[in-house]
């Protein structure tokens, strides 16, 4: 069963396999900015191995709290085997639609 809950960043990892392979900086300071207005909407989802986390989603979510100098994010906290990864990644990615600014 997952668990939510506040972990440091220090103890994350980035996916050793992306599903970006660039992040737009602009796009990056908007969701930092975002963050620092209104919080973390949706917490990250980690797997937890060898006394670390690894990211399997909300990697830019990861990103812009680095950017911003947050020391701690909210995770999804799951365990090895628990969830198909990629899978995962991609439901959140590409199932997505972005929003223009009049929505």
């Amino acid at each position: 069963m997952p668990e939510l809950r506040t972990i440091l960043l220090s103890e994350i990892d980035e996916p050793p396999l992306a599903i970006r392979l660039t992040m737009d900086d602009e796009a990056l300071r908007d969701l930092g900015d975002s963050i620092r207005a209104i919080g973390l909407q949706q917490p990250i989802t980690v797997i937890q191995e060898d006394g670390r986390y690894r990211i399997v989603t909300g990697h830019r979510r990861y990103i812009a709290h680095q950017r911003i100098n947050r020391t701690e994010i909210m995770c999804l906290v799951r365990q090895p085997g628990e969830i198909q990864e990629i899978a995962a990644m991609v439901h959140e990615n590409i199932l997505r639609e972005d929003v223009n600014p009049a929505e």
